[in-house]
């Protein structure tokens, strides 16, 4: 009778460790997962902002009102290459309008850092432009801050500067 108590007793033990080393091995399987859940969510919010961005270039040279609108948070001001300040309703009246004229624009280098519902992006942009009649064309650098407002992402400032090419 000992004999038969001392082997269930020790079977009892073993069951209680071997469910003790699944749920081990759950756990560990949990977290990889949710490692690699955590690594896609930034792959992602990087490759939206970029296609963002260049969404945004389109719409300069199609003069596209609507994905401008789309694409800038109301609240949305830039301080340009010049030091001049703009808000969203006069950038996209300017373009409209055809103060601003793109006839080409090309985005290059573009960096994406996350920080939850905020990003930095930079980049630089090649344009073909014209501001108020005057040749505005060259090479730009420039910084946007996004926010994820209502599961959006709007870009909520930008800052401009332009790069004078070597002269040669």
């Amino acid at each position: 009778m000992k004999r038969i108590i001392s082997l269930l007793l020790l079977a009892v033990v073993a069951l209680s460790l071997s469910s003790c080393a699944t749920t081990s091995e759950k756990t560990a399987s949990t977290a990889a997962t949710s490692a690699a859940a955590t690594a896609s969510p930034t792959e992602n919010v990087e490759q939206a902002l970029i296609k963002l961005e260049r969404e945004w270039a389109e719409a300069l040279v199609k003069v596209d009102g609507a994905t401008l609108d789309r694409i800038q948070a109301d609240d949305w001001i830039m301080t340009s290459w010049d030091g001049q300040t703009q808000t969203k309703a006069q950038s996209i009246e300017e373009i409209k309008s055809g103060v601003y004229q793109a006839a080409s624009v090309s985005l290059d280098n573009l960096k994406v850092r996350t920080f939850g519902d905020v990003a930095v992006v930079t980049l630089g942009q090649t344009e073909k432009s014209k501001y108020k009649g005057k040749e505005s064309s060259g090479r730009y650098l420039y910084t946007d801050v996004w926010v994820k407002r209502n599961g959006k992402w709007q870009v909520v400032a930008t800052h401009g500067t332009k790069v004078e090419q070597p002269k040669s």
